[in-house]
């Protein structure tokens, strides 16, 4: 961005519009901010530009066949998403401004978990509030569950898992969204893409206070894969620093002595009743979304044009939600085609190779968090996930020496120009 778009206080800024019952309108806020700010010498970035051009296509097509208004909103703004995300990549960001974005997220995901706190201390009292707007529009219009999720609080309320327990979405609109931002935050505080930390003992314990602050809001969304998101993203960082400190032989054998060890406790635990196990509260939750992926793929499958997607995502009776749903990849797939999902999957592979190579392990933790996350989650307006690829697409797409200190990369791990120019064409 040669200009703030992405400022921190337009991140904050979401805070009020949720307290407005408004909350759906900070991409379509964010879109208008980038479309003003936009540059001829902005080079949009190939393969999310494809991702993009195929979802639009696709919907284009389908207009064709006049589906419902409420299907077509929905995809008119998933790919709103998308037209962001290019924007936001093609503008390439200073370390600067992305910073200030990063900042933005950890205050916001802060404010989150305050107010989570305050309504867990009040708790029952404080469930489920109308906000202003809920209290405008009109019950046809409420009637949408994308616009009730922000017309009432999430903050803190009953649910079953088991056994009864207190679960909250924060402010954004279901418990998944608002455990990604907690993750998000939890995540930038711990890798430090920008450097921000104080130097010594004084600067992690703020890191481990922060950490703490944002854990219950993570814990009580319930979503085991934000949870796994997270772990994974901060081994992949982990893998990063390991293998500058010990160098390319040394993290090879570690690796082989770890990948040992873990198949030999796997071979000695009783694993399909460990899953099972961790599955048994939330069974009706798999077994939804599995009829769901099935039908989705079976539909993908019989389709005489699989290259091209639906361009809006059906709804099927009995099923929870649409076709396509709760996964990012199954949604570029049925909504925008195999080419679209083909495009996306290309570009996490090749940021998370340069990271790699480059020795980025904020860039390659951020790559792998939304990589993960999208496998049962969807690309959406009420949630903050793609701005993770957008700072790692950003703190890739820096000058060579914005990078990590020349004596802290050792020789294996420095960039190869294919590697580069892969970055590049990415981001």
């Amino acid at each position: 961005m040669t200009s703030p778009a992405l400022s921190r206080r337009f991140v904050l800024g979401y805070a009020p519009l949720w307290l407005a019952g408004a909350g759906f309108l900070w991409w379509p806020w964010l879109l208008v901010r980038l479309v003003l700010r936009a540059r001829a010498e902005h080079r949009p970035p190939l393969l999310l530009t494809g991702v993009a051009g195929f979802l639009g296509l696709s919907l284009l097509l389908a207009l064709v066949q006049a589906p419902p208004a409420g299907r077509v909103l929905g995809a008119a703004l998933n790919l709103l998403v998308w037209v962001c995300l290019v924007l936001l990549v093609a503008a390439r960001p200073s370390r600067r401004q992305l910073a200030e974005a990063a900042a933005g997220l950890v205050g916001l995901a802060l404010v989150q978990a305050a107010l989570t706190l305050l309504a867990l201390l009040v708790y029952p009292r404080a469930q489920d509030l109308v906000l202003p707007l809920g209290r405008l529009l009109p019950d046809s219009v409420l009637a949408d569950p994308s616009i009730t999720a922000f017309a009432v609080t999430h903050l803190a309320f009953p649910d079953y898992f088991a056994m009864p327990v207190v679960r909250s979405g924060g402010i954004l609109g279901n418990p998944t969204w608002g455990g990604a931002l907690a993750a998000l935050g939890i995540l930038l505080l711990v890798v430090d893409p920008f450097g921000v930390r104080r130097p010594g003992v004084r600067g992690w314990v703020l890191t481990a206070a922060g950490v703490v602050v944002l854990l219950p809001s993570l814990v009580l969304s319930y979503s085991r894969n934000t949870l796994l998101a997270l772990l994974v993203a901060l081994v992949a960082a982990g893998a990063v620093l390991l293998r500058r400190r010990l160098g390319g032989p040394g993290f090879a054998a570690l690796v082989s002595l770890s990948v040992a060890g873990g198949v030999a406790i796997l071979a000695a635990l009783p694993v399909p009743a460990l899953i099972a196990s961790l599955n048994g509260t939330r069974a009706g939750s798999a077994e939804t979304r599995g009829e769901i992926y099935w039908i989705t793929l079976d539909r993908v499958l019989a389709s005489p044009t699989p290259l091209l997607g639906s361009g809006v995502k059906e709804r099927v009776p009995g099923l929870v939600a649409s076709l396509g749903s709760h996964s990012s990849y199954l949604g570029l797939l049925y909504r925008g085609g195999a080419v679209a999902l083909l495009l996306f999957l290309a570009a996490l592979v090749v940021a998370g190779w340069v990271a790699w190579r480059r020795g980025e392990a904020a860039a390659l933790a951020l790559v792998v968090f939304t990589a993960v996350w999208s496998v049962a989650e969807d690309v959406d307006v009420g949630h903050f996930v793609p701005l993770a690829l957008v700072l790692a697409l950003g703190l890739l797409g820096q000058p060579d020496d914005a990078g990590p200190p020349e004596h802290e990369v050792s020789a294996a791990d420095r960039p190869a120009p294919v590697g580069a120019a892969a970055g590049a064409r990415v981001g």
